[in-house]
């Protein structure tokens, strides 16, 4: 099909609904992914009260996501080999002038090679994850676009004006680490991941993408106004964190190690209908962020959740949620 006259979409924009894996794997998530599906829980339960969440699990798990998640969760069953929805899923394209008796919506499915292939990536077998988006679009009766590039939908952010944002560290790397350095709150403004302690490495990368961004304008000629969002204390896998984890077999994840830095950062959030849900860090730099998401997003609420256990698996909220666009025509 033809894609002229389609957008990307911006995240802030009205949503049908979102897409949420289950963790499961002993390998990534400790003790059995019990707390991991506890704070997923939380996740779920927030974000259930402003816009429609379906949750995808594997055989094994659909029982059990049934009986714990709310009555207006729609549980279904697509086996993954972990539950990064946000990478694994879709990219939506809408139509920019929504047509009647015609196609006003498609995804785009790119190749996932679980960040980096066999030699690079975080485990060695993704025949689910490939067919993730694919059976996504195939429940919601949306088109199907192959891509023919490797990229994950956290590699990218959009203002759904022609700009899209994306670093070399996770676009261009083999072993790419998407989502925790920057996004956008509207056309024209940034949120930026930052620290002042010049000896933390993560200044240098902050800095730097700082000073590209404020040289830099958008698709439409603006240029770019950048909140400073700054991160929590660094956060470290702990010994016994390290010890809860189960490595079983050959089709088992990369090794965890005790005092690996995790990605902390308030800028992996999520823009919902009516809602913006952040993450918590135990930290006193979350009742700062708190109040910069409120004074930014004025109009939604904003709702904060632990995410130490999300953490520990290797992204934050925004790395497994997967929103899908609402196609609304002009006359409505």
């Amino acid at each position: 099909m033809s894609l002229k006259g389609f957008r990307y979409p911006a995240e802030w924009e009205e949503h049908s609904q979102c897409w949420i894996g289950w963790p499961e794997r002993p390998d990534n998530w400790r003790q059995d992914a019990i707390p991991a599906q506890e704070a997923f829980v939380k996740l779920i339960e927030t974000l259930s009260k402003y816009e429609r969440v379906t949750v995808a699990a594997s055989v094994r798990s659909w029982k059990q996501c049934r009986d714990i998640l709310p009555s207006c969760v729609r549980i279904v069953e697509i086996e993954t080999n972990d539950c990064w929805l946000r990478d694994t899923g879709p990219i939506y394209l809408t139509r920019e002038v929504p047509r009647r008796d015609d196609t006003n919506i498609c995804g785009l499915d790119f190749y996932f090679n679980a960040w980096g292939g066999a030699s690079e990536g975080c485990y060695p077998d993704w025949e689910f994850d490939s067919l993730v988006a694919w059976k996504i679009l195939e429940m919601e009766r949306i088109p199907r676009i192959e891509a023919p590039l490797v990229l994950e939908g956290g590699a990218v952010v959009t203002d759904g004006e022609g700009t899209i944002i994306t670093t070399e560290e996770c676009l261009l790397n083999k072993n790419r680490n998407p989502d925790y350095m920057a996004s956008i709150r509207s056309p024209g403004v940034i949120l930026l991941h930052w620290t002042e302690d010049r000896e933390d490495p993560q200044y240098k990368r902050s800095a730097a993408a700082l000073e590209i961004l404020e040289s830099s304008t958008d698709a439409r000629g603006r240029k770019f106004i950048v909140r400073k969002i700054l991160g929590p204390a660094p956060q470290y896998r702990t010994e016994e964190e390290t010890k809860q984890l189960q490595f079983t077999n050959f089709r088992m994840s990369w090794l965890r190690n005790t005092g690996q830095r995790l990605p902390a950062s308030y800028v992996n959030a999520y823009i919902g209908n009516g809602v913006v849900v952040c993450p918590s860090y135990n930290d006193p730099n979350d009742k700062l962020a708190l109040g910069i998401f409120e004074e930014l997003f004025h109009g939604r609420a904003v709702k904060s959740i632990p995410v130490r256990e999300i953490l520990l698996g290797g992204g934050g909220i925004h790395c497994v949620v997967n929103e899908q666009p609402m196609v609304t025509f002009p006359d409505e």
